[in-house]
């Protein structure tokens, strides 16, 4: 799951990467003014895993990924 705050910017941004994997739900919380995009199901979730497989993160969240 992506949160982020509730503006224009955060939402084109977390809309392209739902478009982008053509998977996942972006929904805006208007109580707590964030939005969040998140996915569920093996099926989708297999499709991001192999994506950052072919791209791998180039940080310390890398070790986070391979754990």
């Amino acid at each position: 799951m992506l949160v982020a705050k509730n503006n224009p910017a955060n939402l084109k941004m977390l809309e392209e990467i739902k478009q982008f994997f053509g998977v996942g739900r972006v929904k805006i919380e208007k109580d707590s003014k964030v939005v969040r995009y998140w996915v569920t199901g093996l099926r989708d979730c297999l499709i991001i895993r192999e994506h950052f497989i072919a791209y791998p993160l180039m940080t310390y969240k890398l070790v986070h990924f391979l754990l």
